[in-house]
């Protein structure tokens, strides 16, 4: 009895979120499709984020609540894992080319422009989709598999590694900007700074998310847990990721949020209101410390006081 409620409690919460996760991937796919000023180098990472994460919610968390109330099968098991283990394994690794592209155009400002282009996007796209069939099958079905927890390890401390990268190039930046408040520059220097540090946000959200709901998987492989152990508890946590991707993109990108309504029609109305009333009120904030802001946000360079780090990363 308590094995039949743990499978329906199971199959009521991956149904949910397959449903939501399904329908959050194909409107940001959509969105991105018909609003030109998305289509740009980052986002067709997102793009192929977005496709990832919608195979997982409509193709293998199906299969998996449909084996989920069939009569437990190893080689059902392993068709199962094969096709899941592609959806995920492609979510896992487009949101690493992600990360990694962040590291490279904070790393390599210059260059990033003249190398991330569309047709070289469009290659390592093509390349991630193709490592990710070929580790699906080398993980399921060859000897290999053993070893694969070591694998799946690895790329978790690759992305915290990266991103601990991230955070100290941008700490820095930070940091010269100060030393430059004077320059004719700084304005625009605040404006790409602030722009970073909401782009790194997000993405620090987006890996402790998949970290945090990967990582019980990858414990009951180096635990030598059995597939049935797997299967009941570790698929639901890595399946949650797939429908928290597009939900972090539409509460963190305001670009996104603006595509999203001109897309459909909708009203803005309230989002300005509430928004001027922010800045408003971080204008007040601001003149109470000395530093003036224009109509449009804008850092009036005449009026600034920048005394140390806390004040930029108060304008922040």
């Amino acid at each position: 009895m308590e094995r039949v409620l743990t499978f329906y409690i199971l199959s009521i919460i991956n149904a949910f979120l397959s449903v939501a996760g399904t329908t959050g991937n194909l409107l940001v796919c959509f969105v991105i499709y018909r609003n030109e000023e998305l289509q740009t180098g980052v986002n067709y990472f997102i793009l192929s984020l977005s496709v990832a994460d919608f195979t997982v919610c409509s193709i293998a968390q199906p299969l998996y609540i449909y084996y989920l109330n069939q009569e437990w099968n190893t080689r059902d098991f392993e068709t199962f894992k094969l096709i899941s283990y592609i959806a995920l394994h492609s979510s896992f690794l487009n949101l690493l080319s992600l990360t990694i592209n962040r590291l490279f155009a904070i790393w390599f400002p210059f260059e990033y422009g003249t190398i991330m282009r569309g047709r070289n996007i469009a290659v390592i796209v093509c390349i991630v989709w193709v490592i990710s069939i070929v580790m699906a099958l080398v993980f399921t079905s060859t000897p290999l598999k053993k070893p694969a927890p070591y694998f799946h390890l690895g790329m978790l401390l690759v992305f915290l590694v990266a991103y601990l990268k991230i955070y100290c190039i941008a700490r820095k930046q930070r940091h010269r900007i100060v030393s430059q408040f004077q320059s004719v520059s700084y304005n625009y220097r605040v404006s790409m700074v602030l722009h970073d540090h909401l782009t790194n946000r997000t993405l620090a959200i987006l890996i402790s998310v998949s970290v945090v709901l990967f990582l019980p998987d990858t414990w009951f492989q180096l635990a030598g847990s059995d597939d049935y152990t797997r299967f009941r508890w570790s698929f639901t946590t890595m399946f949650m990721s797939s429908f928290l991707n597009p939900c972090v993109y539409v509460w963190r990108c305001e670009k996104f949020r603006v595509a999203l309504y001109k897309t459909f029609g909708l009203s803005r109305r309230g989002r300005r209101s509430k928004t001027n009333f922010a800045n408003r009120k971080q204008v007040n904030r601001n003149n109470s410390k000395g530093v003036s802001l224009s109509v449009n946000g804008n850092i009036e360079t005449s009026a600034v006081r920048v005394r140390d780090v806390d004040d930029v990363e108060t304008v922040l």
